[in-house]
């Protein structure tokens, strides 16, 4: 059963949407009440890109089987109450079966978060993926221990979070061929210095994208070149 929705928008150049005063604040203000007045609304974590401050992802999570209904008959609306911030009608959101994707942002200064498209996945494949995703928060604590080991220090071992789930269809529960990755830190000194353990450790510039590494086995399985090469960085606004 799906339990969160997760959507990617892109604002109008400079929105001032996070500002509550301005017009476009409290047109934000009047979309966020009517999603939190929708059946079945549990929380709501939205943030902007770091890189890419015109671009925003919202993660919603809901109590019980009510994405199905949300879909069909209130998104449009919330979809119609965005437009006016919107520089492009954006995508659905996708929905997930993880009941705690919400979860990691709690108490966490930044997160990393990536989607991933594939091609039409046999079953063989679905599962070359998930095991690269299962394999790489342990390698990279694997490889915090030997830092630790050799010089004491690994704080960053402890300080980050990570997940990635199939959207899935909310009506059949069956997965689609689109994978979210998120990854949380404590602190932004903790995700650099998870980045620069992991590029190094692959022998990998420092720099270059995470899911580089990540499925590194895999990227020929993504729809398009270069599909799995963005990583945005936000921080977040939650509503309980």
């Amino acid at each position: 059963m799906a339990s969160t929705t997760i959507q990617i928008i892109i604002l109008s150049s400079n929105s001032t949407f996070d500002q509550p005063t301005t017009p476009a604040g409290k047109q934000w203000r009047k979309a966020l009440d009517f999603l939190i007045a929708c059946p079945g609304w549990s929380t709501i974590a939205w943030g902007r890109h770091h890189e890419s401050p015109d671009q925003v992802t919202i993660l919603t999570g809901w109590a019980g089987d009510v994405i199905p209904t949300f879909l069909s008959t209130h998104y449009s609306t919330f979809a119609t109450l965005l437009e006016p911030l919107l520089a492009a009608p954006p995508d659905p959101p996708d929905a997930t079966n993880l009941s705690g994707l919400v979860g990691p942002v709690f108490g966490k200064v930044m997160t990393t978060i990536s989607k991933l498209t594939f091609r039409n996945l046999d079953e063989g494949e679905r599962m070359i993926v998930g095991w690269a995703c299962r394999q790489y928060p342990p390698e990279l604590r694997l490889h915090a221990k030997r830092e630790a080991e050799i010089n004491g220090k690994a704080r960053w071992n402890t300080g980050f979070s990570y997940d990635a789930k199939w959207a899935i269809d909310p009506s059949t529960g069956e997965r689609l061929d689109t994978m979210w990755i998120i990854s949380s830190y404590d602190d932004l000194e903790t995700e650099e210095q998870v980045s620069k353990r992991t590029f190094l450790r692959e022998g990998v510039l420092y720099g270059k994208n995470i899911k580089g590494i990540l499925f590194q086995r895999v990227g020929p399985l993504l729809e398009r070149e270069g599909a799995g090469e963005l990583v945005y960085h936000l921080s977040w606004e939650i509503i309980t």
